[in-house]
């Protein structure tokens, strides 16, 4: 549990960071985007470990577009900001 709660704890660093920085919208609550990341690997890793996803190649592509799903999600908000500002 310890290891899971460290985790946790640099996930959430990660994101409050990001969201500082400008990086992620800080319209979010910071712990609702790390529970939700959070949830969605852990659900991944849960099929996989299931024996749902196949072998472990097809489990890492699920994995690889979990990832990619939610950094596209994340930054999608910033991306008419950033184009407004060149015009």
């Amino acid at each position: 549990m310890q290891g899971t709660m460290t985790a946790i704890y640099r996930l959430l660093i990660l994101i409050s960071t990001a969201q500082k920085q400008g990086q992620i919208s800080g319209q979010k609550v910071t712990e609702t985007l790390v529970s939700t990341i959070w949830a969605s690997l852990h659900g991944v890793i849960h099929l996989h470990m299931g024996g749902f996803l196949g072998d472990v190649k097809a489990a890492h592509n699920v994995y690889k577009q979990t990832m990619n799903l939610m950094s596209q999600s994340l930054f999608a908000v910033l991306k008419p900001d950033r184009g407004a500002d060149r015009g």
